[in-house]
């Protein structure tokens, strides 16, 4: 399959932030997708999805964000289609994750600072500048962090999304699903997520944008389209 299998390199390189037990206001937690229980609670303003798996956790805000215009930015590669710990003879779940190189958005620009924050579905950001092993484990609990005073946005920017589907019988393909069940998955995730960029320029000017993405094909996420949204 023309999956890339670096599960010990690939698929953490990214540095999560421990979800903190100090919720508040946990409103639901009755939802269940492909043994996958949802749950929701606010904090400071901020509403959050609890998504619990047989061996992925993972918190990320959301927002109620409307638009009803939209700007094609450009077509992009996906950086990298990998897998976590392989499983093994028995396990039911196992994790996928897909890892986003964001461009360059605003290099025309004298910037001060950038700050990013993603929204709506399962994905956290990562600078890159992390041991690729440190969460290749068998279980993840991430919280989905947002990135502060980039000095500007041609910095390593990687966005990483993550799902827990089942496992199958198939020892050759080292009890794994298809491909098409893996993209479909993500490609899910994908065409979910928001992200907002906070840019502030040198002379005190100060944008805020608003962000999707894609999938190109619809049983590949190898290449997806990045839009600018519009309330």
């Amino acid at each position: 399959m023309e999956y890339i299998k670096l599960s010990f390199i690939i698929l953490m390189m990214c540095m999560f932030t421990a979800c903190s037990n100090e919720h508040s206001e946990n409103t639901s937690t009755d939802t269940e997708y492909n043994g996958v229980n949802t749950s929701e609670y606010e904090s400071d303003g901020i509403k959050y999805v609890v998504c619990q798996g047989k061996k992925l956790k993972i918190t990320y805000p959301v927002i109620d964000y409307n638009y009803t215009d939209e700007e094609l930015i450009g077509t992009y590669d996906i950086g990298i289609l990998g897998a976590g710990k392989y499983p093994e003879d028995g396990d039911e779940t196992y994790i996928v994750s897909a890892v986003i190189e964001w461009p360059s958005m605003y290099g025309d620009r004298e910037i001060s600072s950038i700050s990013v924050n993603v929204y709506n579905s399962p994905f956290c950001i990562d600078n890159y500048n992390i041991d690729g092993i440190k969460y290749a484990k068998s279980t993840l609990d991430i919280f989905s962090a947002h990135k502060d005073n980039l000095s500007d946005d041609r910095q390593a920017i990687k966005l990483i999304t993550f799902a827990e589907i089942p496992t199958t019988k198939d020892i050759w393909n080292d009890y794994m699903q298809s491909e098409s069940e893996e993209v479909k998955r993500l490609g899910d995730n994908i065409n979910n997520v928001v992200l907002k960029f906070q840019v502030k320029d040198n002379d005190g000017k100060e944008t805020i944008d608003y962000y999707r993405m894609k999938p190109v094909y619809e049983y590949s996420i190898r290449k997806i389209n990045i839009y600018k949204i519009k309330e």
